[in-house]
């Protein structure tokens, strides 16, 4: 029998549907654009988990995706703040999952991360498609899973397994998922809209089976050989890797010493250490400014501080004509095939990426950086509102890159940078003690200095002339400070002269290009910081 309209306007939301098909409570995240656990859709999806376990008539339960998307996990915007905090947390929702008396079946689709894979582990069962994107990333901001992720995965996949997606925080696709025995079955290529269907049959056929409950927390953890297995990976640990590496392991290792219930407040504990640490701070402003990266700076001549969104002017009609792009750079060839069939004229100039281009003050160019992922646009103020613009940031996006708009024409920013740091006590003949150089590569800054000794030697005529003896005896302190305050003066400079929009851009040049360590938030963000603990 089927529940009527009226026994289910009890539990309407707006982030989570429900709906009953054939007796089976039919949950639909429904929080646009990826389903973002946020504070609003896990009490949605409490609140429809509490009546499905209510109602005699419902026999099992499943959780689904709306929009193709299953759920990318946590609402970075509320983390370390009270909505975060605020119960029921992602750790508490898969809890209450676990200890339902009926079946829940999980079908993940599109994206299920971070905190949505581990709303799945709190599952009784769990159905992929075969290309769904299933990692647990935290490990990127500086985080563990705090969902129950550190406890659950290794229950499922085995310590190994587990250990290396929760410190690469790299994706898996269904398939791989399905090897692993993360999920029960896998939907391969073609048949996309069969996914609710297979769960429903999935579902009722354990209802008719009436066999026993798989609770993840239940299943056994073979710790034999756990010790030498964290021990190995203890052992892959660099200091530029930050904090979080060490605390995942710490609290696997102790986890694996005691109840579920003590391993889910160790979590929780690790959890908060790391929110509130400035790496996981460091890592967290590096994703946004990723994010920003492709927004266009303000108007031109307006009083207003809003910036222009790209989706905003490639809403409008896009004329058809091709705009011809200067580059420099090594340009792959799927670059020139990919630029013509988007539309784009492109002139390669130069291999170097650093040539000079203001001959070209009032065109559009790029430059491919040669050690990162990093695309400078280059463009005029007379572009800055045209829907040529907004096409081409759209297109470097499209090749994977991270677009960074600029108007230094005559050289890259990247060696902006690098000019700044020619009279830096590092870049001298004198030689820091061996214990300040130890010193300063365990401090982060060992690819950096790497990058910045290479790059002067190839680029930079006056640098050997420029060099001052010091004393041998600077402290390792004086030298990164030294380095930093370099950094920050230029990227302001540069600020100043209107070849950037701020200094969140050299931020991510410094990190991504340069090798400055990302759990430091680059330069500008590590003096920022460090000025607000004075």
């Amino acid at each position: 029998m089927s529940l009527t309209e009226q026994e289910l306007s009890p539990t309407s939301t707006n982030t989570a549907h429900l709906q009953v098909q054939d007796n089976c409570a039919v949950i639909t995240l429904h929080n646009p654009p990826v389903n973002g656990l946020g504070m609003e859709l896990r009490q949605a999806i409490s609140k429809h988990l509490i009546w499905a376990e209510e109602q005699s008539k419902i026999e099992c339960v499943i959780l689904i995706g709306a929009n193709g998307v299953f759920c990318a996990g946590a609402d970075i915007r509320q983390m370390n703040t009270p909505k975060y905090w605020t119960s029921p947390r992602t750790i508490e929702l898969a809890a209450q999952i676990d200890t339902m008396s009926k079946p829940v079946v999980a079908l993940m689709s599109g994206i299920a991360m971070g905190g949505g894979l581990e709303l799945s582990l709190g599952c009784h069962h769990r159905i992929a498609m075969h290309d769904t994107q299933i990692a647990q990333p935290e490990i990127k901001l500086g985080l563990l899973p705090g969902g129950g992720g550190i406890l659950r995965l290794p229950r499922l996949i085995g310590l190994e397994n587990a250990i290396e997606m929760l410190l690469n925080g790299e994706t898996i696709d269904g398939n791989k998922a399905y090897s692993f025995g993360l999920i029960d079955e896998v939907v391969p290529k073609g048949e996309e809209n069969e996914l609710l269907n297979r769960g429903l049959t999935f579902a009722k056929k354990i209802v008719s089976a009436g066999q026993p409950l798989r609770r993840t927390r239940d299943i056994h953890i073979n710790n034999s050989s756990a010790q030498g297995t964290i021990a190995s990976f203890r052992k892959k640990i660099k200091p530029n890797d930050g904090m979080a590496p060490v605390v995942i392991l710490d609290c696997i290792e102790a986890s694996l010493k005691t109840s579920f219930e003590e391993g889910t407040r160790l979590s929780n504990d690790a959890t908060q250490l790391l929110m509130q640490s400035q790496e996981s701070a460091a890592l967290r402003y590096l994703f946004f400014i990723q994010r920003q990266a492709s927004k266009l700076p303000a108007r031109k001549n307006t009083s207003q501080d809003e910036t222009i969104k790209i989706e905003q002017i490639l809403a409008q009609p896009i004329k058809n004509k091709s705009i011809k792009v200067h580059l420099c750079g090594r340009v792959p060839q799927d670059w020139l095939t990919s630029a013509q069939s988007n539309g784009f004229e492109i002139n390669v100039v130069d291999s170097d990426f650093n040539a000079n281009l203001e001959i070209f003050a009032n065109d559009l160019a790029l430059r491919i950086y040669t050690n990162s992922s990093i695309v400078e646009i280059l463009y005029s103020m007379d572009s800055i509102e045209s829907e040529e613009l907004a096409r081409l940031v759209k297109w470097v996006k499209k090749m994977q890159k991270i677009p960074i708009l600029s108007q230094s024409k005559r050289s890259a920013l990247v060696t902006s940078l690098l000019n700044c740091l020619t009279e830096s006590t590092l870049l001298t003949n004198a030689t820091p003690s061996d214990t300040a150089i130890k010193e300063i590569s365990q401090w982060g800054l060992g690819e950096f200095l790497t990058y910045v000794r290479q790059a002067n030697v190839q680029n930079l005529s006056s640098f050997q002339q420029n060099k001052k003896v010091i004393s041998t005896s600077i402290k390792a302190d004086e030298i990164i400070d030294d380095l930093i305050n370099a950094l920050c003066r230029m990227s302001n400079e540069l600020v100043s002269r209107q070849e950037i929009g701020e200094v969140a851009g050299l931020d991510l040049i410094a990190i991504l290009e340069m090798g400055f360590p990302k759990i430091k938030g680059g330069p500008n963000f590590y003096r920022s910081n460090k000025d607000k603990t004075r």
